[in-house]
């Protein structure tokens, strides 16, 4: 009678009969087993507590009762499917299972089965889910988070996972509502694994979260299927398909060891820190999308490693004349290693709460650029701002492409303090291409194989003007 309940199965004498295993309220067994030779399991609402184990078959099919139906898990949850035979978790409403025992509607309610027809699985802290082989549908109805007071909004998680471990490979998840699996402070792992329709395929809040061969389609968030914050994932073999957009939302999160970003995973980044001990490297081809008001912090290395045939891109995430700037790239202390770059997008105006004036900003740094373009900043302001570092910048572009924006004091690079070394760069469409923070101690600048042909509509070359007192049309090399 699915244990601890006291509902009876009844049948009639000489006559065909159809029973069902309940699934209701407290496991009192250590370790109970549900088989696939059983008739369909009816949840009602099911709690493994802590200490006990709820092991599944492959081939078991459980069917809800009501939209309340859930099951609660304190314990252990093992679902033992396989990628051939899985364990089954739907609505009582779903008809489309192979057999006519699992088709019988189980719900009161009359209709087909759809998104949000019961609520789901939830994990609590210290519980374990070993999701193997399993095949979840229909699930998602609303409910009331842990925690949540009465005027917050209720939420849709098929599966909600609180500082639990969480383990998934093999499966499906179908019409799960708005948030298929929700995770935060958990320890987990989604392998092999086909994720379809909702809002959200994953939420995660902190904890670590490894995603290896994952297939994600059919998602409307308009940031993308999956939304990790204050986490960076490990993550290869994602593949996306008829999302309202491609790829993972990454906000808030630390890198403190090296990692590495390719082009098989578009990403949309925001206020990512590179601690001292990490290092990111961004590898040829790659798009990573800034959303509006972005930041990333770079106090370790940061390597954009593209080529001239597949440059590495960082861009606005909507278009600029929404007026959708992200804010900053800024190294502090860090160090930077751009080879065939394309940034395009950010603040070069001043922003009250931090004080800078570029869209790249290098304070106490190195960064060297060869081949790349920092293009489009919002203006006022400057592409680039140098406080006490050394920039090196070979065969790029700085400005704007088109025409020089309808602003005063628009310009390419800004150096308070620090060593500024150009070789065959272009400034374009500016006020002024290169401009010194400080007048009385001039910052160190030299420019290599470099003529007025390299300043293209820009209205003075530099500020201020004693920096060079004979600037000609065609230098090889001009230096102080």
């Amino acid at each position: 009678d699915g244990g601890g309940d006291d509902i009876p199965l009844n049948g009639s004498p000489k006559q065909s009969n159809f029973g069902s295993v309940v699934l209701k309220s407290r496991q009192l067994e250590p370790v109970r087993d549900l088989k696939k030779s059983e008739f369909p399991y009816i949840l009602t609402y099911y709690e493994i507590p802590a200490g006990k184990i709820l092991n599944i078959e492959a081939g078991t099919v459980v069917k809800s009762y009501y939209p309340n139906s859930k099951i609660s898990v304190n314990g252990i949850l093992n679902v033992n499917g396989t990628a051939d035979n899985k364990v089954v978790f739907t609505s009582g409403r779903d008809n489309t299972l192979v057999t006519d025992k699992f088709n019988t509607v189980l719900d009161s309610r009359a209709g087909l089965a759809q998104s949000k027809d019961w609520q789901g699985l939830a994990f609590s802290p210290g519980s374990t889910a070993n999701l193997f082989g399993l095949d979840m549908r229909y699930a998602g109805k609303p409910f009331r988070a842990p925690g949540a007071n009465m005027w917050d909004s209720l939420v849709s998680q098929a599966v909600r996972s609180d500082s639990a471990m969480v383990n998934i490979e093999n499966s499906t998840f179908d019409n799960n509502g708005d948030t298929s699996i929700y995770l935060s402070n958990s320890t987990s792992s989604i392998k092999n694994t086909t994720l379809d329709k909702g809002q959200l395929a994953i939420e995660n809040y902190s904890g670590s979260l490894d995603l290896e061969n994952v297939n994600l389609n059919n998602f409307s968030g308009q940031n993308g299927p999956v939304y990790l914050k204050n986490i960076w994932p490990k993550f290869s073999q994602i593949s996306f398909n008829q999302n309202w957009q491609n790829g993972l939302f990454i906000d808030q999160a630390s890198i403190t060891s090296s990692v590495s970003i390719t082009k098989e995973t578009p990403l949309s980044l925001k206020d990512i820190t590179i601690e001292t001990t990490g290092e990111l490297n961004i590898e040829s081809g790659t798009l990573v999308k800034l959303p509006k008001y972005a930041n990333i912090f770079v106090k370790g290395i940061l390597n954009l490693n593209g080529n001239h045939n597949e440059p590495v891109n960082l861009t606005e995430a909507e278009p600029l004349n929404n007026y959708n700037y992200w804010v900053r790239l800024i190294f502090d202390g860090g160090k930077g290693n751009f080879k065939s770059a394309n940034i395009s997008g950010g603040w070069g105006s001043i922003a009250t709460y931090d004080g800078f004036q570029g869209m790249v900003v290098v304070n106490n740094g190195q960064l060297s650029m060869d081949d790349c373009q920092l293009l489009n900043s919002r203006p006022p302001g400057n592409a680039l701002e140098i406080n006490n570092s050394k920039i090196n910048i070979n065969n790029s572009s700085i400005g704007y492409i088109g025409s020089k924006p309808n602003f005063a004091n628009t310009n390419g690079i800004k150096i308070n303090s620090g060593e500024l070394i150009l070789d065959n760069v272009t400034l374009m469409n500016l006020d002024t291409g290169i401009i010194a923070g400080e007048v009385v101690n001039l910052p160190k600048l030299q420019l290599n194989n470099m003529d007025s042909r390299n300043f293209v509509n820009v209205n003075k070359f530099w500020d201020p003007s004693l920096w060079y007192s004979d600037f000609i049309t065609s230098t090889s090399t001009t230096s102080t």
